[in-house]
């Protein structure tokens, strides 16, 4: 189920209710994210956790939420320098308002090829198998922990992103 209602700002999605699965295998990451002010820039087209406070994690008080917000393909500019100001853009509208019990610990994440990004997908507990001929690539952007753009593809250990539990998807989008 997907809920969504307008923030104050201009195109912004304040979100109030989650894919099933989070209350289900997650209730303490459900609990907080329900009074996180959980905003999203209208480019996102999903959310996806993982880390310590998503499934088969065991967080620490003082642990972060990691939070994949992926970016819809239509949304995406094809040319610099609109790309790095659309996904600064879109980590800066969650990163302003939120307002959880802990860091929330983002990511953009946008298609390289044209597979859907399906690696993102409902619950996973391993990276799936690539469709594409060149296998898994994806484009990351952060804005913390250390990192101010682009995440170079090298630095990118798929094996320690998983398990991911998508736990919200724009009305309309893909199928989970």
């Amino acid at each position: 189920m997907v809920t969504e209602r307008p923030d104050p700002e201009p195109d912004a999605l304040l979100i109030t209710t989650f894919a099933p699965g989070l209350t289900q295998y997650l209730p303490n990451t459900a609990a907080l994210l329900d009074t996180a002010n959980l905003v999203l820039h209208p480019a996102v087209e999903r959310l996806v956790l993982s880390g310590s406070r998503g499934i088969g994690g065991r967080p620490r008080p003082e642990s972060d939420l990691d939070v994949s917000l992926i970016i819809a393909a239509t949304a995406l500019p094809a040319a610099e320098p609109a790309r790095e100001q659309l996904l600064r853009s879109v980590l800066e509208v969650t990163l302003s308002r939120w307002q959880g019990a802990v860091e929330c610990d983002l990511a953009a994440i946008f298609p390289v090829h044209t597979c859907g990004l399906r690696c993102f997908t409902g619950l996973q507990h391993a990276p799936p198998l690539c469709a594409h001929p060149l296998g898994c690539r994806f484009g990351i952007f952060k804005l913390q922990k250390g990192f101010d753009g682009y995440v170079p593809w090298e630095g990118v250990d798929l094996k320690r992103l998983y398990p991911i539990l998508e736990i919200w998807q724009r009305a309309g989008g893909p199928p989970a």
